[in-house]
């Protein structure tokens, strides 16, 4: 198992990333707690695709936006957009490093 953590400067606001052996159950998964607002994305390094980081950056970014009390809005989306790049960047680089 390895794991790294990053910032997201404007949310303030750390994402952890772990990438374990091995995991039986499925590819990926987010988890986050709402007490302490902590997020939290696991991925299986023998199944990592581009898809599949895409897929869980979704899941982060929402998660992230009801942390802070943002409105998704389909018709203004461009700051959805923007974090979404942030974070997949952010993803990529760390799991490039740790598998």
């Amino acid at each position: 198992m390895a794991k790294r953590k990053f910032y997201v400067p404007i949310y303030d606001h750390y994402i952890h990333v772990t990438v374990e052996d091995e995991i039986k159950e499925c590819s990926a998964y987010v988890s986050f707690s709402e007490e302490n607002k902590a997020l939290y994305v696991v991925f299986d390094k023998n199944k990592i695709t581009p898809s599949l980081i895409v897929h869980e950056t979704v899941h982060l970014v929402n998660r992230l936006f009801i942390f802070k009390g943002v409105e998704l809005d389909a018709k203004n989306d461009e700051t959805q957009a923007y974090l979404t790049e942030y974070v997949f960047d952010k993803l990529e680089a760390i799991i490039k490093q740790l598998i």
